[in-house]
């Protein structure tokens, strides 16, 4: 599964000053893919994010959904709590 996005919204701030384009730093693209990993070995998924013209990597990302992680530890503290009561 890739998800690919361009994101070309370059509006003005509050004092007028505009913001960056990210840009590649080995063709200059402007578009950029997600690409998820799956290392089996160490049990972990990974996104990274690929130019997607050259499919240079620009950045690596864990694929956790944070509030979701949150939601299981609350509700795992809740658990305890009630059963320490």
């Amino acid at each position: 599964m890739l998800i690919s996005w361009q994101y070309r919204d370059l509006n003005t701030r509050d004092k007028g000053e505009k913001m960056t384009e990210s840009t590649c730093i080995k063709c200059s693209s402007h578009d950029f893919i997600i690409h998820p990993v799956s290392m089996e070995q160490h049990e972990r998924h990974l996104l990274f994010v690929q130019c997607s013209q050259c499919g240079g990597v620009v950045g690596v990302v864990e694929d956790t959904n944070i509030k979701q992680e949150f939601g299981n530890i609350w509700a795992k503290l809740t658990e305890i709590e009630s059963s320490i009561e």
